[in-house]
């Protein structure tokens, strides 16, 4: 009978321990569910400071979610007013990680986990649509990526396939049929492709224009890094020693999204300051013209501020229909180019300035000050800045992201530029 009591005591005992490690379990299961609760709320108020109205978007995740009405790159005036810049997840995702990235020396290894992404660039930046030889009768779709200074990047839409030479099925097809590039809104495309919004003067969101993301090393995602893309690629087959801006992709600009016709602007401005090659044609002007032009945006006058590069050998290379509307001026010294640009041209016109004065840091630096610090109101006049940055210290990707992020978050289409070759 003590035996018997004793087994129930016993039993009694082991009951009352389950419980009590279940409401031990449970309560640490809440107090966990309102630290995940109080993490949750951080993280909205965070993305509601960052985003407005919008932050609901970004927080669900819902990408394909925009402004009523506005399903694709609009076309802006001089009088549109900017609203805001707003990151892709993509850039985001860059721009918090890049310097460690960099100090784990990964940033390959994150572009392999970023190989859809880097598909549906590929897919929206396409400007050709090719066709096989007659002969062949393979089921695939082909697209060319062409930035017209440049071999084009041939890119099979079915397999995701990149190519860095035109296969023999496929016909050749010349630059000058080429579409403009233009950023439709989805859930794909919001994911990937950064933007600006603009309001007109009652205060109405009328405008979105796309750009490319902040990403990689701030050149073609790829660059240095073809073997990271999963797909099947011909750019596999060269494999990469070391980082060097002369190989395949480090002077691609196919990746580059640049605006749509800007109809209301009274003038078209293109300034640059630097060392341009002596030959007009086989300058990165090259790809900005051509690709402009494509886009609908012709320029009225080049203003060209050169240190060491002689009038005389300049003319020779610039095609006599584009000498009319040139300035050039062989300064010997920087120019100030913020004031030339307040002088020279009006808030309603659209002016574009590409910098690359590599053997001058001290005056690039100094035109980013003045760009940042909006001397003589130089921003009023602004629209796209295009910078070569040197590559010279992976340490230095943190600074430059800061930078262009920082510039885009003051309205400016700023964008950065692969090295020239010649």
């Amino acid at each position: 009978m003590k035996n018997t009591r004793r087994r129930r005591r016993e039993s009694d005992i082991d009951l009352t321990r389950i419980a009590t490690l279940l409401s031990i379990f449970f309560i640490i299961f809440r107090i966990g569910c309102l630290l995940r609760m109080i993490h949750t709320r951080a993280i909205i108020h965070e993305q509601k400071q960052k985003y407005g109205s919008q932050w609901l978007a970004y927080w669900q995740k819902d990408t394909s979610r925009d402004y009523p009405g506005q399903q694709k790159q609009t076309t802006l005036s001089a009088s549109s007013l900017f609203v805001q810049y707003i990151p892709s997840p993509w850039e985001r995702k860059w721009r918090s990680g890049i310097e460690e990235f960099v100090k784990t020396d990964s940033i390959c290894h994150q572009l392999y986990y970023d190989s859809d992404l880097i598909t549906q660039l590929f897919e929206t930046t396409c400007t050709n649509q090719l066709k096989l030889k007659k002969e062949d009768n393979r089921k695939e779709d082909w697209c060319q990526l062409d930035d017209t200074t440049q071999q084009p990047l041939f890119f099979e839409r079915l397999s995701g396939k990149i190519w860095g030479s035109r296969p023999s099925i496929l016909q050749k097809v010349p630059s000058e049929v080429a579409k403009p590039i233009e950023v439709v809104s989805s859930a794909n495309n919001n994911a990937i492709f950064s933007k600006f919004l603009y309001r007109d003067a009652q205060n109405k969101i009328i405008a979105i224009e796309y750009i490319e993301p902040l990403i990689s090393r701030l050149r073609h995602p790829l660059d240095c890094c073809e073997m990271a893309y999963k797909k099947e690629s011909i750019l596999k087959k060269s494999p990469l020693i070391g980082c060097q801006v002369t190989q395949r992709l480090g002077t691609t600009r196919t990746h580059i999204i640049p605006p749509l016709r800007h109809q209301q602007y009274k003038q078209f401005h293109y300034f640059h300051v630097g060392n341009m090659l002596r030959n007009w044609n086989k300058n990165s002007k090259e790809y900005i013209i051509n690709v402009w032009k494509r886009q609908g945006i012709q320029f009225d006058k080049y203003h060209i501020y050169e240190t060491n590069v002689p009038l005389s050998d300049f003319w020779k290379g610039v095609p006599i229909s584009e000498q009319a509307p040139l300035d050039y001026r062989n300064t010997g010294t920087v120019i100030n180019v913020i004031k030339e640009i307040v002088t020279q041209t009006s808030p309603d016109d659209y002016v574009l300035l590409k910098v690359e004065l590599s053997d001058n840091h001290d005056a690039e630096l100094q035109i980013w000050n003045d760009l940042l610090q909006n001397r003589n109101h130089v921003l009023d006049y602004l629209d796209e800045f295009f910078y070569t940055i040197p590559i010279v210290d992976d340490t230095k990707y943190g600074i430059w992201y800061a930078k262009f992020s920082q510039l885009r978050g003051l309205g400016i289409r700023a964008h950065s530029f692969p090295n020239d070759v010649e």
